[in-house]
């Protein structure tokens, strides 16, 4: 009441203070604490003529460059591409960057590209929200969409 800041500016409420008297993280960064694994993996396998570009783990800025190379090894196989996603746990806006740049890419070549991911979880949460389906096809798992991408 006496400093002349309104309340609630200057470093929080008592109950957000750690002992020392500073304010104290609510929210812990996902790269606070290494990992033994990495949190992200791309693969790109030939299926009988489909190319299967495997996304595993989290997908975001940092990967950015790693799914791109992905794509472009994918792109350097012929045949149709699905991006299989059923094993992705986390997609950002560089992840949906990647996947739409790759789409535009492959069908100015002619060519299909389809995702698979499960209609369930945050991947495919975040592909209803941005409706990416509306851009390229999204199918519930990788047979659906080689069925699709090869008829």
């Amino acid at each position: 009441p006496g400093s002349g800041r309104p309340r609630g500016c200057g470093g929080g409420s008592p109950a957000m203070r750690a002992p020392t008297g500073r304010p104290r993280s609510i929210l812990r960064s996902r790269m606070a604490t290494p990992s033994p694994e990495p949190t992200f993996t791309a693969r790109v396998l030939d299926r009988d003529g489909l190319v299967v570009v495997m996304l595993r783990g989290e997908a975001d800025v940092t990967v950015a460059e790693v799914m791109d190379a992905a794509f472009d090894a994918a792109a350097a196989h012929p045949g149709a591409i699905v991006a299989d996603l059923s094993e992705l746990e986390f997609l950002d806006s560089s992840g949906l960057r990647a996947l739409i740049h790759a789409h535009s890419r492959i069908s100015s070549q002619g060519r299909r590209f389809g995702v698979a991911c499960p209609a369930s979880g945050p991947v495919h949460a975040v592909l209803e929200l941005t409706q990416l389906h509306r851009v390229m096809p999204v199918h519930p798992d990788r047979e659906t969409a080689a069925r699709a991408l090869r008829g």
